[in-house]
């Protein structure tokens, strides 16, 4: 009997420490990003052409969102960007560019008629 209280003893210990350092490894996040907006949005932005992002003061970060009809993107300025050239974005989805260069570089295209996006920035 008191082999068997031991061996659950050593078993509850053995689940404590491994639940315990499990826990101990998780990383929280602040929800939804530790950024504060910056005035300067841009709404219903139509791209018929490779279109920039007027980029506000201090911001470093942007969500941009299609609104009715898909885009393209590029952000490194060494592709033109186009109807079939860039990174596609689905209407209704939105994207998240990080980085001022990134912003200052990124080009939208429409791959369709009346394509447009809302924009909102943060620092």
């Amino acid at each position: 009997m008191l082999a068997q209280m031991r061996k659950l003893a050593v078993g509850a210990v053995a689940a404590t420490l491994f639940c315990g350092s499990a826990l101990a490894q998780q990383t929280v996040y602040p929800a939804p990003f530790p950024f504060n907006p910056v005035a300067g949005a841009q709404y219903n932005l139509g791209v018929a052409s490779p279109t920039a992002l007027t980029v506000p003061a201090g911001a470093t970060y942007a969500t941009v969102c299609v609104v009715a009809q898909a885009v393209n993107y590029v952000t490194d300025l060494t592709q033109t960007v186009s109807a079939t050239v860039g990174e596609p974005v689905a209407a209704g989805n939105c994207v998240s560019l990080s980085g001022y260069n990134v912003l200052i570089a990124a080009r939208f295209f429409q791959q369709a008629a009346t394509a447009t996006i809302n924009v909102e920035y943060f620092k």
